[in-house]
């Protein structure tokens, strides 16, 4: 594990986080998890959530095997991890069981409109291969995706540009 520790927002380091927090803060209420934090994270007293060992999360593990009860959490909040699960229905699923009736599941996700798809060179890939993409789209497209689920058990309540020209959130609810 790393000596750095998680830098909670606002991180004035980074200001694209801050904004993408800011579209979704107002949302969070009660006992949360952050999935994929990394060494930036929203609240703190959350359980935080990486695979990678030199991170300072709560708990490491894959995000789409939560060692962790059904319906323990009223939020969790995964900034861009979607792009990265192989299957993202089933890590839907997964982060759904976690969270009680009610709860609300906050994504973030790169708008591959504007990002671009991930190239196979990309730099980063060679400092963090857990950085690697699987899954792009644009806001429109997870949108269409989502719609051709069945039985996810979520709901859409808000869905919105997060950081402009980057990214889009979607806040989903359990049913």
């Amino acid at each position: 594990m790393s000596d750095q520790k998680i830098i909670y927002f606002p991180d004035t380091t980074n200001p694209v986080f801050n904004i993408e927090v800011s579209k979704f803060i107002l949302n969070l209420h009660g006992i949360g998890i952050e999935l994929g934090c990394g060494y930036t994270g929203v609240l703190r007293g959350n359980i935080t959530v990486d695979i990678d060992k030199k991170v300072p999360a709560s708990i490491c593990c894959n995000c789409t095997n939560l060692p962790v009860k059904d319906n323990t959490f009223d939020y969790l909040i995964a900034m861009h991890i979607l792009e990265h699960v192989k299957n993202p229905k089933d890590a839907l699923l997964e982060w759904r069981r976690v969270i009680k009736k009610g709860g609300k599941i906050i994504l973030v996700h790169p708008d591959v409109f504007y990002t671009g798809k991930q190239k196979s060179s990309d730099e980063n890939l060679d400092k963090n291969p857990y950085n690697k993409h699987t899954y792009e789209m644009t806001m429109d497209q997870f949108l269409n995706w989502f719609r051709s689920l069945k039985n996810t058990g979520l709901k859409i309540i808000e869905m919105n540009e997060a950081c402009p020209k980057w990214s889009f959130y979607i806040i989903f609810e359990k049913i």
